[in-house]
């Protein structure tokens, strides 16, 4: 059952004690009307990731705004991506993964003013440039489209998770499970069937290559069986 919360920020983590600190500043530094709330899954990390969440939690002024869990037990990145979805209250679900952070502090507040006067999209993401580890900054050279429909996402899966918002529907999780190497593109599979998506040219957030979990894109999702 949604409540007044009308956006839920969804951060899963594991073993990013060296990059959360900026994920999560990321987030509560968003200049934004709508209320939030931040869901932090951490599956139980090996390292001092729960000290960097709980010293933010008790010294930053929106730390209440912050809802963290950290799992008693190693539940695997897909199982603790439907978890943390499953933890979303608001109208739209953001998302923002441990190692990634977002640079635009009106990013909430453009796509959500986007979607919330055109009904008929379910997704709206944006551009991002690339940290590499050495620290070199890149440009991303993938850009989709402007507006598109589920075929042309069925084709060319060109968002890139931290930039994107979508409308928290009941079954945004349908054909999910940890059998998946990934969960976004079939999520965002999901939110299609209800609207188009639109793709801003805004530079929004930094994705950090070379860290986190990669997979590749060859199985088939229940929808097209």
């Amino acid at each position: 059952m949604k409540t007044t919360i009308n956006v839920s920020i969804c951060m899963i983590t594991y073993g990013q004690e060296k990059f959360i600190y900026d994920a999560i500043m990321g987030v509560l530094e968003q200049r934004c009307t709508y209320d939030i709330e931040l869901i932090i899954a951490e599956d139980c990390s090996p390292d001092n990731t729960i000290v960097v969440v709980n010293n933010i939690i008790e010294t930053h002024p929106l730390g209440h705004k912050i809802k963290y869990t950290r799992h008693n037990s190693n539940k695997g990145m897909m199982s603790n991506f439907i978890w943390a979805i499953g933890q979303c209250k608001g109208n739209y679900i953001a998302f923002c993964e441990g190692d990634d952070y977002w640079i635009d502090p009106q990013k909430l507040q453009k796509q959500i003013d986007f979607l919330e006067i055109n009904p008929d999209y379910s997704i709206i993401h944006s551009d991002y440039v690339l940290l590499t580890p050495s620290g070199d900054i890149k440009s991303n050279n993938i850009l989709p489209i402007l507006d598109y429909d589920i075929n042309y996402l069925i084709q060319y899966n060109c968002i890139r998770t931290v930039t994107c918002v979508l409308r928290n529907k009941q079954d945004i999780t349908y054909g999910l499970s940890s059998d998946l190497p990934y969960g976004d593109w079939p999520l965002f599979l999901n939110s299609m069937r209800y609207g188009k998506s639109k793709f801003l040219t805004d530079i929004t957030a930094v994705y950090r290559t070379n860290v986190g979990v990669t997979s590749s894109h060859n199985f088939r999702f229940p929808i097209f069986n």
